[in-house]
């Protein structure tokens, strides 16, 4: 995976741990499009440590449901109630 555009395409998120400290952060595809654009290398992505100010870090893939909220049980079962309110 080269760019952000492949992380979306792959439905995968990315894990930055920091080297300094134990800090680790899950970092949804979607904010890092919104953020630095689609085409962006993931080379050239550049992170600081929230609790040390690091800049020394590791980049891991991750599912996409770690980057993610959970839904909401009416949203699993959505299409369900539609049949029924017709």
């Amino acid at each position: 995976m080269k760019t952000v555009y492949d992380l979306t395409r792959h439905h995968t998120s990315l894990k930055v741990i920091c080297g300094n400290c134990s800090n680790s952060a899950v970092l949804n595809n979607r904010f890092l499009a919104r953020r630095f654009g689609m085409m962006k290398a993931l080379s050239d992505l550049q992170f600081v440590c929230r609790l040390c100010r690091s800049q020394r870090y590791r980049v891991r893939l991750a599912p996409d449901h770690l980057g993610e909220k959970a839904p909401l049980r009416m949203q699993w079962y959505r299409g369900v109630y539609e049949k029924y309110q017709d």
